[in-house]
């Protein structure tokens, strides 16, 4: 009898409530959406609620200047040729600097799929078309942050604080209205992020061969840093899946191999046994390089694919240069790696805060990755905090990034989503650490404690001198005692967080712990198997489940996963 029910609720049929969804009737157009997709939808009419603020600056939503001479009057251009010629690879423009070669202004959007998108539009004004076009972008972009962030084993909160901190950021919603080709790139940038996922956790690679080929085609200028970091990201992933992909491999090895087989190679690990650690670690460089090269192969077909931009733009910028011209870049990015200037780090802190022409984000992205790269944690889990940390403080970083010709902080605007990640990272382990010892102040070695305390401290005073020292910049002194204040304000939260009681109280009792107690008879005889669950009366206000007919079948696919877990290592 109980092997029958729980048959029915593991029954693939039945529709289990997501964590998260909210209550009520879950018929008609809002039939299977949960939380998350609520959340989302938020999301996305706050960006553009955003959007209507920034119309009243100028009137229309975008710059006075640029908008008009670049983003709306070029690719308008762009879309005559196209109606006037027939051609979508147009290879010289008539009208403009009394006849050049076309690619010469590429960078503005000749191949953008959103451009591309337009041809098929005439009848819509172009100025009209950019406007809306960027903001619909903007609100993408914080959709699909979230999307993305709320793979990463964040709780619900800090998913929502992290999206919030990546969707006002200066860079991105300044630009957004003023120069798009600095952030127009970006949502195909957060799909790339979401293929390298798919990429290690399911070995499918098409999303991000896709999203890098329309970031090229979007900003090829800016794709080198979103290369960049999707590689910096795509290594501490590979670190976080070492385990699973070892064992997809060995079991991969395995099924190439024959039972005879099978059986030579159980007599060569036998004999090699004595330089076990030799072996592991030369098995750990190949799977390592292995996965490099599976990497390698669909971000390389994305480059080869947008070949039909970049070859034709590449021919136009140097192929006509004389001496003195751009052809020399190359020999200039050579001695970039013998100046020892180019190697000295610079710790700028305002490259993260405040200014639109930098990532733009405020002071506690700084003490955030500082607090990831000094925290008490194993290497993968701080090494994209310290791979960013040396991007933004090597010059050499800032050069490469712009074509050797000299180092602007709107480079590294590409890395504003892995940032914001980290950020979040930063705020969960925070929250971890706080349940886990936040009861527990009164017991321990005090100096322990006191180095502790200094240690998560730390981050925060680093900030503040930095802070203190940037005061000095031309188009920050105005304006350096909010950077301070900010920096005050975001240290006095963390304090008053760090020390609130860790308590938290339920309809006046405390309730410590979720008792569960589950019965298994494995059957005999007389009796058929009967496995029982003894949930607690509160289970409902711990879970955001609505009904224990969906907490049992969440609960039994964790048991299963952690079935096929002990499984795999046996």
């Amino acid at each position: 009898m109980k092997k029958e029910i729980l048959k029915e609720i593991r029954e693939p049929g039945k529709s289990r409530k997501k964590k998260g969804q909210p209550k009520g009737r879950r018929n008609g157009f809002l039939e299977g959406l949960t939380g998350k997709d609520f959340t989302a939808a938020g999301l996305f009419f706050f960006s553009l609620l955003l959007c209507r603020l920034f119309v009243l600056q100028y009137g229309v939503f975008g710059s006075s200047i640029d908008w008009i001479s670049q983003h709306s009057t070029l690719a308008d251009y762009f879309r005559k040729r196209f109606y006037a010629t027939g051609n979508l690879f147009p290879d010289f423009a008539w009208n403009l600097g009394g006849g050049q070669n076309i690619y010469h202004f590429a960078y503005y959007g000749l191949l953008s799929p959103t451009v591309l998108l337009s041809y098929l539009f005439p009848f819509i004004p172009m100025d009209l078309w950019v406007m809306g076009s960027s903001a619909l972008l903007y609100a993408a972009d914080a959709v699909l942050f979230y999307r993305w962030i709320s793979k990463k084993g964040l709780h619900y909160g800090n998913c929502l604080f992290t999206s919030l901190f990546f969707t006002c950021s200066t860079a991105l919603l300044y630009h957004s209205y003023n120069q798009l080709m600095f952030v127009n790139y970006m949502p195909f940038l957060l799909l790339a992020l979401r293929g390298v996922d798919r990429h290690f956790q399911k070995r499918k690679s098409g999303l991000l061969i896709l999203s890098v080929l329309g970031m090229i085609l979007t900003s090829f200028y800016f794709s080198v840093g979103g290369l960049l970091a999707l590689t910096a990201y795509a290594v501490t992933e590979y670190l976080k899946c070492g385990t699973e992909n070892a064992a997809y491999e060995a079991e991969q090895e395995n099924r190439k191999v024959s039972r005879n087989q099978k059986a030579g190679a159980e007599k060569k690990q036998r004999a090699g046994e004595k330089s076990a650690g030799t072996g592991e670690t030369l098995v750990g460089l190949r799977s390592f390089f292995g996965a490099a090269i599976r990497f390698a192969l669909p971000v390389l077909a994305g480059i080869l694919l947008s070949g039909i931009l970049l070859i034709p733009s590449a021919a136009a910028l140097f192929g006509g240069s004389g001496e003195g011209g751009r052809g020399t870049a190359a020999g200039g990015i050579a001695g970039l790696f013998t100046d020892p200037a180019m190697w000295k780090p610079q710790f700028l802190i305002l490259r993260l805060c405040y200014t639109p022409y930098g990532i733009g984000l405020s002071a506690f992205a700084g003490v955030a990755l500082l607090g990831r790269v000094i925290g008490k944690s194993r290497l993968r889990e701080k090494l994209l905090s310290f791979l960013l940390l040396v991007f933004f403080c090597i010059p050499l970083f800032g050069y490469l990034l712009n074509g050797g010709l000299y180092s602007k902080d709107k480079v590294f605007i590409p890395f504003l989503p892995v940032l914001c990640a980290e950020v979040g990272l930063y705020v969960e382990n925070q929250l971890v650490r706080k349940r886990e010892c936040g009861k527990n102040r009164s017991t321990g070695n005090f100096k322990r404690k006191v180095m502790t305390e200094l240690r998560e401290l730390l981050p925060y005073l680093i900030v503040l001198i930095l802070m203190w020292n940037a005061k000095q910049e031309t188009y920050f002194e105005p304006y350096w005692h909010l950077g301070i204040l900010d920096v005050i304000c975001v240290t006095a939260c963390y304090l008053a967080w760090r020390w609130f009681p860790a308590k938290k109280r339920l309809r006046g009792r405390e309730l410590p712990f979720l008792p569960l107690v589950f019965q298994f008879w494995e059957s005999d005889e007389e009796f058929p198997p009967v496995l029982k669950f003894m949930w607690d009366e509160n289970v409902l206000d711990y879970l955001r489940f609505e009904t224990l007919y969906y907490v049992m079948g969440d609960f039994l696919d964790a048991l299963d996963q952690a079935f096929d877990a002990c499984k795999t290592e046996a």
